[in-house]
């Protein structure tokens, strides 16, 4: 029962078969892939691009703007008040 799993329509699936399912799941996105290479490498570079630029940008517009400024010193280098 542990290489066993339900599919989607409710029949078991053993270990052969899910190995079928997977086979077929990879031909079908190879197929998908030489039928449109210039697509597929479309989607590739937009998904990478949005992946490395997006954090940043979306952290540089959404960051606030400093609203107070604490300068920390040593107790004994502070002046005098008068």
């Amino acid at each position: 029962m542990a290489d066993e799993s339900r599919s989607r329509f409710g029949k078991m699936v053993t270990g052969t078969g899910m190995a079928r399912v997977v086979t077929t799941t990879l031909r079908g996105i190879g197929t998908a892939v030489r039928a449109r290479p210039g697509t597929t490498l479309a989607v590739v570079g937009g998904v990478f691009a949005l992946h490395v630029f997006l954090p940043p940008l979306l952290l540089a517009v959404t960051r606030k703007p400093w609203t107070y400024f604490t300068l920390l010193t040593p107790k004994g280098s502070r002046p005098s008040s008068p």
